[in-house]
C-alpha cells in the first residue's frame, strides 16, 4: 500500500492505494461525520448527478483481508480519470467548483449538516464536470450557529483567485499554484494598486475586509467568540443569506462567457491552414482515432480550441486536452460542458509543466508524473516547432517526453524550417536550426517509435505521421 500525500493532513482518515484501488480509511475519530456523508438524504440527490464521487463501503471482511487493523470503516472510491489540481483550472471551471460547494452547503441546511472546510482541493473533474471528492468533509453543526465556518477559507481560494484572475489577469497558476491556502485580502489590496483599490469591486472585496482584519487582530480575541441565535430557524435563515451572498459574490467576480485571446483566434487566423489542408487534416487525425477502442485516453498536446480535442471525444473517447493559453481553454471548457463531451481542459505548459507542491513537494503530484503512461493515444499537432524553436527544447527530449506519455501511439506534425511560422518563430535566429529536416525528424522518432507512417503532406508543406511503439 501508499498513501497519497494529499490526505496527510487529514485526522479523520486518509487515502490509500492498493492495486490500482482507491480506498479511504476513515480513522475513529472520523466515523460519525463519515457516516453523515452516507446517510445523508441531500446528499443522494448529488449522487444520482455524478456531482459526489462514487462510493462503496467495504465489508468487515474485505477491511481484514486488507490488513487493516486500526479502523473499522473503509471506503472504496471511483478513480477519477485524471487529477488535476486549481491551478491547472480556468477561471470558469474554479467558479464552477465553487458552485458544487455552495451547492453542497445550502443543501445539507435543513439537515443541520454543515462543512468543515471550502476548498478547491474538495473537488476533482470528471471530464469537463466538477465532482466534490472529500468524503470526511461534512460534520453536524451546531443548531443554533448562524455562521458559514468555512467562508473565509472559501473566499481566499475561490472568490480572492478569481478576482486576480478577471480584474487584474493574474493566472491561478500565479496564485493557486504559489499561494495554497489561497490568497489574502491584503494580497488583493496590494496587487490592485493605490488609486484601485478604492474602487469597485475590490473596496467591497478586498479593502473593507483587509482594513477589519487589522482591526480585529489576535489582540481582540472576543472576536472568535462562538455566537448563537435565537432560535434554530432563525440561525438555518441567517445562515442561508450567507450562502446566497457568497454565490452573489462568486458570480460577480466570475469570468465573462466572452474571452479573445491572441491564441483564440488561432484556429481561423492568417498564420494557419487553407481550408482544403484543414479539411485533411481533420481527416488524417480521424482515420488515427477511429483504431482506437471506445474509452481510450487521448492526450491532445497544445490543443487550442479543441478541434481534435472534441473530435475523440465524439468516438467516445476520454480526453485530456492541455494548452498554454488560459482563454481557448476556458472557451473550451464551456463548449464541452454544454454538451457533455468527455474533455478535460487544462492550462498547462509542456515547457514548464505544472511541479509537485505542497509539504515535501508531494501533496500535488507534478502533471508528467500523473501523466506518464496514462494515455493511448498522444496527439502533438503543430506543437513540436514550438517546443524547439521558442522554448529551445532539443528534438530527442521532445521525442523521449511523447514516448513516456503514450502507451501505443503518437499523431505528430512536422512543420518545416520554410514554413512561415517557423520563420517567424526564429526571429532571425534560423542558424541555430540549420539542420533540422523531415529526415532528422522521422530518424529521432523512430529511435522510440519503431512504426512510422507518413499520413500526408499538406499543401502548406507540413506533414502528418502517425507512430506506433510497437510494430502492429
Amino acid at each position: 500500500m501508499s498513501a497519497p500525500q494529499a490526505s496527510f493532513r487529514d485526522p479523520s482518515g486518509y487515502l490509500l492505494e492498493r492495486d490500482g484501488r482507491l480506498l479511504r480509511v476513515v480513522l475513529p475519530a472520523g466515523e460519525e461525520n463519515a457516516r453523515l456523508w452516507l446517510e445523508s438524504k441531500a446528499l443522494d440527490r448529488f449522487r444520482e448527478k455524478g456531482r459526489l464521487v462514487r462510493t462503496r463501503v467495504l465489508s468487515p471482511q474485505e477491511v481484514s483481508d486488507l490488513g487493516i487493523t486500526h479502523a473499522q470503516l473503509v471506503f472504496e472510491h471511483e478513480r477519477i480519470p485524471f487529477v488535476s489540481y486549481p491551478s491547472e483550472w480556468t477561471p470558469a471551471m474554479l467558479a464552477a467548483a465553487g458552485e458544487l460547494t455552495l451547492d453542497l452547503a445550502e443543501a445539507l441546511l435543513p439537515e443541520g449538516l454543515g462543512m468543515k472546510d471550502a476548498t478547491p482541493f474538495n473537488v476533482l473533474f470528471r471530464g469537463p464536470e466538477p465532482v466534490f471528492v472529500d468524503a470526511l468533509s461534512f460534520e453536524r453543526r451546531a443548531a443554533k450557529d448562524p455562521l458559514w465556518r468555512p467562508l473565509a477559507q472559501f473566499e481566499r481560494t475561490f472568490v480572492y483567485p478569481l478576482l486576480a484572475a478577471t480584474e487584474l489577469g493574474i493566472s491561478l497558476r500565479q496564485t493557486l499554484g504559489v499561494h495554497r491556502e489561497g490568497v489574502e485580502p491584503e494580497d488583493m489590496v496590494r496587487w490592485a494598486g493605490p488609486l484601485r483599490k478604492w474602487l469597485p469591486p475590490f473596496m467591497t472585496q478586498a479593502t473593507l475586509p483587509a482594513w477589519l482584519g487589522q482591526r480585529n487582530s489576535v489582540e481582540t480575541p472576543e472576536f472568535y467568540r462562538a455566537r448563537e441565535s435565537s432560535t434554530t430557524e432563525q440561525a438555518q435563515f441567517i445562515l442561508g443569506r450567507r450562502l446566497k451572498s457568497a454565490r452573489k459574490v462568486l458570480r460577480k467576480v466570475g469570468p465573462k462567457s466572452s474571452q479573445r485571446s491572441i491564441w483564440s483566434e488561432y484556429q481561423g487566423g492568417e498564420c494557419h491552414y487553407a481550408e482544403e489542408d484543414r479539411k485533411s487534416k481533420r481527416q488524417l487525425v480521424d482515420d488515427a482515432l477511429s483504431a482506437l477502442p471506445e474509452r481510450a485516453r487521448v492526450l491532445d498536446i497544445g490543443a487550442n480550441q479543441g478541434e481534435y480535442s472534441r473530435l475523440a471525444a465524439g468516438r467516445g473517447q476520454q480526453v485530456v486536452a492541455i494548452d498554454l493559453d488560459t482563454v481557448t481553454m476556458d472557451n473550451l471548457w464551456r463548449a464541452v460542458r454544454s454538451t457533455g463531451e468527455s474533455v478535460l481542459p487544462l492550462v498547462v505548459d509542456l515547457s514548464a509543466p505544472t511541479p509537485g507542491k505542497g509539504w515535501s513537494n508531494t501533496e500535488e503530484k507534478p502533471f508528467l508524473d500523473r501523466a506518464r503512461g496514462q494515455f493511448d493515444c498522444v496527439l502533438m499537432l503543430a506543437v513540436v516547432h514550438h517546443l524547439l524553436v521558442t522554448h529551445r527544447v532539443p528534438l530527442s527530449e521532445i521525442v523521449y517526453l511523447a514516448a513516456s506519455l503514450t502507451n501505443q501511439s503518437l499523431v505528430v506534425e512536422f512543420v518545416g524550417r520554410e514554413d512561415p511560422l517557423f520563420r517567424r518563430l526564429c526571429r532571425g535566429r534560423e542558424d541555430l536550426h540549420r539542420d533540422f529536416s523531415r529526415q532528422q525528424f522521422e530518424e529521432a522518432f523512430q529511435t522510440r517509435f519503431p512504426t512510422i507512417r507518413q499520413m500526408k503532406k499538406l499543401n502548406s508543406g507540413r506533414v502528418l505521421y502517425e507512430m506506433h511503439k510497437e510494430a502492429p
